[in-house]
């Protein structure tokens, strides 16, 4: 097993952290040594001027008076000073007991001085560490007659540097550590609903279909929980309806088998033809309750291949309807209902499964004969719109429950759940109308009032796209 998501989700976060610490870090440090050498170098310049125009307002004083002077002025000056001629010579040096008085200083930054230009250096010395150069010439009446050089050491900038450094690579290994900490805590947070999840959906691939997780949030990992409690709910009301209807059908063929055994037992000792002649129409009797309950297999069977072997062509709905009115009607006739069939003359062509919308449209009439009570009027309405041809079929039985409304379309689903031998269905055929609508890109609605009757409608698009 690889690295599990919560240790990549912390990785992560560190890795990322460390990263944007380590750009921060080197941009304060670099950022604010810049600004100590700048306000060093700034304060520098400025005493070099200072000292350049003190030098050349002295220019009568000897180079001992102008040192005097020059010490009184700047009695803590923290730097060396020298001040050279126009050649670079030497002429006097702040430190007494100078060796190098004069001699001549070639570096760059009074080179630039006697031309007339400060200039700044910085530098390390392996016998002094680090220094600041600044050097400034000295002008008289707009002319270079001189230069100041000073040089101060800079250690202490780089210390205090070096200390800022350990103090923020300091805060930044807390600050780690914190994040990594975070994280996990986080992780453990964002990864229980989906091990929750996890776990849940191996109890069900074994078979624990009331298998249920905890929704703690409304976000989409929330989302997800209650969609999966949805899908686990339907399932197991589902396999409820499944088994009830297989036991449902053991009774069936358990029923009709034990007569036709017991009848065709007696007819071995029934001598008289009339009672023998009763005894064979009472088997035919059961034998067709055993071909109404093996229908039901078939159809059950329709339900799990529905989106296979379509066949799509373009064919007047209408034509459609009217042919399941009239293959339906006997059976009406049998309970005295009239099916009013409305705008059979609609011309609105379709584009679709032929078989499989008129098995749903059987199975809707069907449904509307069956609860219809005699001599009733089952009502059959056909429009169209520019995108969608509707049909309505209305019965006039008793109604449904309002509680049986949200499952009606569920497979196995019945609202009888006595199973009268009149009214009860074995809870496939509404499953089938709303298969096969929604496999022609259409929907299916239903509106009920007790006591009054039930509309179902049918939506399909003209041009269906069969998915």
């Amino acid at each position: 097993m690889g690295l599990s998501v919560k240790w990549k989700i912390t990785i992560i976060f560190a890795l990322v952290f460390t990263a944007v610490m380590l750009v921060t870090n080197y941009l304060a440090t670099t950022s604010t040594e810049k600004h100590f050498f700048q306000t060093r170098q700034a304060k520098q310049l400025e005493k070099a001027n200072i000292i350049a125009t003190t030098v050349a307002n002295n220019l009568d004083k000897n180079i001992y008076e102008l040192k005097d002077i020059i010490d009184a002025n700047f009695p803590r000056m923290e730097m060396r000073l020298l001040y050279t001629d126009t050649k670079g010579v030497v002429l006097m040096d702040s430190f007494d007991g100078s060796h190098i008085l004069g001699t001549t200083l070639t570096n760059s930054e009074v080179s630039n001085a006697l031309k007339g230009d400060s200039k700044t250096g910085t530098y390390y010395l392996s016998d002094a560490g680090w220094v600041k150069y600044v050097a400034v010439p000295v002008l008289k009446d707009g002319e270079v007659i001189g230069s100041i050089f000073t040089s101060s050491y800079v250690d202490d900038i780089k210390s205090a540097v070096i200390d800022v450094r350990i103090m923020i690579f300091t805060i930044s290994i807390i600050s780690v550590i914190v994040v990594i900490v975070l994280s996990i805590v986080i992780s453990n947070s964002l990864l229980e609903p989906i091990n929750n999840l996890t776990e849940g959906s191996k109890k069900m691939s074994m078979g624990l279909l009331n298998t249920r997780v905890p929704v703690r949030s409304n976000d989409e990992i929330g989302t997800l929980a209650q969609n999966f409690n949805s899908m686990a709910e339907q399932l197991e009301k589902n396999d409820e309806n499944r088994l009830t209807f297989l036991a449902d059908l053991s009774h069936d063929l358990k029923t009709p088998l034990a007569s036709i055994k017991a009848l065709a037992e007696s007819l071995g000792e029934e001598e008289s033809k009339e009672t023998y002649q009763e005894f064979l129409k009472d088997i035919v009797t059961e034998i067709d309750r055993m071909n109404v309950t093996v229908s039901s297999l078939l159809e059950f069977n329709k339900v799990s291949n529905i989106s296979t072997k379509v066949n799509k062509k373009n064919f007047i709905f209408s034509y459609l309807v009217d042919e399941a009115v009239n293959s339906i009607q006997p059976i009406a006739d049998q309970k005295g209902i009239k099916i009013k069939f409305d705008n059979k003359e609609l011309k609105e062509k379709i584009f679709g499964d032929r078989e499989k919308l008129r098995q749903m449209i059987l199975n809707l009439l069907d449904n509307a004969i069956k609860y219809s009570g005699e001599n009733g009027i089952v009502e059959v309405k056909l429009k169209a719109n520019r995108k969608e041809i509707i049909l309505a079929i209305k019965d006039c039985g008793k109604g449904i429950p309002p509680e049986a409304l949200p499952h009606l379309f569920d497979r196995f689903y019945r609202v009888d759940k006595a199973r009268h031998k009149d009214t009860g269905g074995n809870g496939i055929g509404l499953a089938i109308v709303k298969d096969v609508a929604q496999l022609h890109g259409g929907r299916v609605d239903v509106e009920s009032r007790l006591e009054t009757g039930t509309i179902f409608t049918i939506k399909l698009p003209k041009q269906a796209t069969l998915f």
